[in-house]
Parts: structure tokens; sequence; C-alpha cells
């Protein structure tokens, strides 16, 4: 009790610490409210981990298959709306639509089909999506996906994420 009593009698020989007092209290209340300013921004985690060359229409079309997993780490919902597959200085518009990527057959039967992300995709705040990417018509080869710089650039309404990818790392045949 002593301790206490100390204390007050120090505050009221030395007047000015109403100020000192006051000021720590703005900073402890603005503290919750910066916190909570950056757990809403856009953030997403985009982890590429596996890939597939693969041919549609009996050898016509090659394709490239990139599995992916998008975690939405913000408080905040998002939706992508686009996503794009960069190869060097070149472009590649990711399909927006959701096609068959290819089957797996077992005694002449279908037992496994598996489709690329169809886009929009809607994520909730602090969850996530697994799936694959189609980019259409990939004629390049694969040692040259494994030594150029390659990314994939998210949108998200105005807001963009691009991520590297090195082929090199990656699994590959495409197990889902």
């Amino acid at each position: 009790m002593e301790f206490f009593k100390n204390i007050v009698d120090y505050f009221d020989k030395h007047p000015g610490y109403e100020l000192l007092m006051s000021f720590a209290a703005l900073v402890f209340s603005i503290i919750p409210y910066v916190f909570r300013f950056f757990a809403k921004r856009f953030r997403l985690k985009i982890t590429p981990f596996a890939y597939k060359y693969f041919l549609f229409n009996h050898g016509c079309d090659k394709n490239l298959a990139i599995q992916i997993a998008i975690t939405n780490l913000s408080e905040t919902p998002c939706t992508i709306t686009q996503a794009f597959f960069i190869f060097g200085e070149q472009e590649k518009y990711i399909s927006a639509a959701s096609e068959n990527l290819f089957s797996i057959e077992t005694n002449h039967k279908t037992t496994g089909e598996y489709y690329s992300l169809s886009l929009p995709q809607h994520l909730p705040p602090h969850q996530g999506i697994s799936g694959c990417f189609l980019v259409p018509d990939c004629y390049i080869k694969i040692d040259d996906l494994k030594n150029t710089k390659c990314k994939i650039k998210i949108v998200c309404g105005n807001k963009t994420k691009v991520v590297g990818i090195d082929f090199n790392k990656l699994h590959m045949p495409l197990y889902l």
C-alpha cells in the first residue's frame, strides 16, 4: 500500500503528468485501428506447385496446366477476375472457362476428370482455393520454361498480385 501512496505523492509534487498520460492514452487507443487497417489490406498468398503439358483434339492443341493454391490472407473478401501467365516479356491469358483438362481411365472407364478453375473466383476472408489454371495454345518448350523467368499475374478488381514460378522446382507430372 505504501508503494501506491508514493506514486500518488510523486505525481502530486510534479505537475504535467496529465499531458503525458493523455498522450499515452491516445497512442494506446490508436494502435487497434492501425492494426485493423493493415489486417484488412489486400493480401494473397499464391503458391504454384505442379504443372503438366497435355494435348487436346488428338495432338492439335498443346496446353499447359499449372496447379496452384491461392489463399486470401486479408479480412475482406476478394474476387479473382483475371489471370495471366507471363513468359519473359510475353503475357498469355489464362482460360476463364472451366474446361476438362484431362481424364484418367482405368480398365476403359473414366475414373477421374480434372477441370481448370473457372474465373471469376470469389475468395472469402482467410480462405483459399486450389486447382489448375489452363494456359491454352502454349507452344513453349519445357526447357525454355525452365530457363526463362515465368510469372503468374492475378487481377482482383483494381489490385494485382504477381508471383514468380520456378519450373525447376515444380512437380511434373501434375498429380491432383
